[in-house]
């Protein structure tokens, strides 16, 4: 498996400090992405080794990453998966090729670069791209039950790992702390969607940026001369 595989370059990321949200919110619309919209993170620690995750404000401070397994979006004749959004140049998305000696004993000769971006492929019904079909937006709260801080993987321009052999890149994002409501795309509107194992967190974005970007990208769309995507969010409980 490539997570295996990337270990070593786990290491690497995982002594970065915390990411901070950019909002530059450039779309493009003919590169191949990882979309981490719905995936389940694995809390790194400084060796790139599975850990827990934060609970407390303190422990906000820290440099703190996680691995994510997210369905790679290779261009098509649609416009819903294509147009993507994220805060790189569209040329900088281009896939880039890594050297062999970066990732010893992968099971293919190929490993390329992507970023994760943000796109309305996972509300698209019948999807046929790996990704979610009709997902739906569900918004979880800044703390739990316990009146304790949540956590969630800030995955917009993370770095990714991608065989083109397999249907999945590995991306390695930040873990932010939830200073308000934020979202991430699901099948199943329940409440126990927000909560996740202690070793892990949900990719998602704060409530107020997700909207932002989700309306960009209908605009765009839209201009296209196509339809784009509804996004339905879930009824509050």
């Amino acid at each position: 498996m490539m997570l295996r595989l990337l270990a070593a370059l786990a290491v690497c990321v995982a002594l970065a400090p915390l990411t901070a949200f950019a909002q530059n919110n450039t779309r493009c619309a003919a590169n191949p992405y990882a979309l981490c919209s719905h995936a389940i993170c694995t809390c790194l620690d400084e060796s790139g080794n599975p850990t827990a995750c934060p609970t407390s404000i303190d422990d906000a401070t820290k440099a703190v990453w996680s691995s994510c397994e997210c369905p790679v979006v290779t261009t098509g004749p649609a416009p819903n998966y294509n147009v993507n959004l994220g805060n790189t140049a569209c040329e900088k998305r281009l896939p880039t090729a890594i050297p062999g000696f970066a990732v010893p004993s992968r099971p293919t000769g190929n490993v390329n670069f992507i970023f994760s971006q943000y796109s309305l492929g996972d509300a698209v019904t019948n999807s046929n791209y790996g990704t979610l079909s009709g997902a739906s937006m569900t918004t979880c709260p800044a703390t739990n039950t316990n009146g304790s801080p949540t956590f969630f993987a800030n995955c917009l321009d993370a770095p990714c790992y991608w065989d083109p052999s397999e249907a999945k890149a590995v991306c390695f994002c930040p873990v932010n702390i939830a200073t308000a409501t934020w979202n991430t795309f699901t099948t199943d509107c329940g409440t126990d969607i927000c909560e996740t194992a202690d070793n892990q967190v949900w990719s998602a974005a704060p409530v107020p940026l997700t909207q932002t970007a989700t309306g960009l990208l209908q605009g765009t769309i839209a201009a296209g001369g196509n339809t784009p995507a509804t996004v339905n969010y879930c009824v509050p409980n």
